[in-house]
């Protein structure tokens, strides 16, 4: 007669309960950022009693010596704050028991990339600064496409930033109209290229890519001739 596997499992789990090691990983150590963390846990529950948990909790994670399920060693001393940031969907394991898996999330640090762009320069041409000969008889902006190293800056908080816009000038109805202070920038001065992205990073943790070049100091403005 053959025999069927039983599986007994003498938990009480009416109220979830994890299953296995804290998985521990850092997204960003490739970019120079050893502090942002991101922490993984399995959950089992009884399929009658799951209660999705809510977004954005907060825990605090001391990180204890030895191996996580992955292998990864870890360091002694506590990582700091994290919140919960995705739930994934439950699986049916059986015996009408379901697991799923938290994800926590520090908000990251800021950190800063390298990069080459073609920046859009702007130049108006009733600026005293400038040494035209014959200006045109209503204020007039030209750009030329400039190639240069930038820098990107990834910040990140919680809930939705404030608008980061680049300065910039247009010309409406013959009215010059002056974006985010725009002006006569410096050699050597930080300006920002473009308006800051903004996306949804995780929960409702935001994340904004600034980029920003060095005005270059190789520019002349001098007058043309025949």
């Amino acid at each position: 007669m053959s025999t069927v596997p039983a599986i007994v499992d003498d938990g009480v789990f009416n109220q979830a309960i994890q299953n296995g090691a804290n998985e521990y990983s850092f997204p960003f150590y490739s970019c120079g950022d050893a502090k942002s963390f991101e922490v993984r846990q399995k959950f089992r529950v009884a399929a009658a009693t799951l209660k999705i948990p809510a977004l954005m909790q907060k825990k605090t994670f001391t990180n204890g010596a030895g191996l996580t399920a992955r292998g990864l060693q870890m360091f002694a001393g506590s990582l700091g704050d994290a919140y919960l940031v995705e739930v994934s969907d439950p699986n049916d394991v059986g015996n009408g028991l379901v697991e799923y898996v938290c994800t926590w999330a520090s908000i990251p640090n800021e950190r800063s990339e390298f990069t080459q762009i073609v920046y859009a320069m702007q130049f108006l041409s009733t600026s005293a600064s400038y040494d035209w000969q014959t200006p045109p008889p209503q204020p007039e902006v030209s750009e030329i496409q400039y190639p240069l190293p930038a820098e990107v800056i990834y910040s990140y908080q919680i809930g939705p930033p404030p608008f980061l816009g680049a300065p910039r000038i247009e010309i409406l109805y013959g009215r010059i109209l002056n974006f985010n202070k725009w002006g006569v920038f410096v050699p050597g001065q930080r300006v920002l290229a473009q308006d800051a992205e903004v996306r949804r990073y995780k929960g409702d943790i935001y994340e904004t890519r600034a980029v920003y070049i060095r005005w270059p100091g190789n520019i002349n403005i001098t007058t043309a001739t025949a």
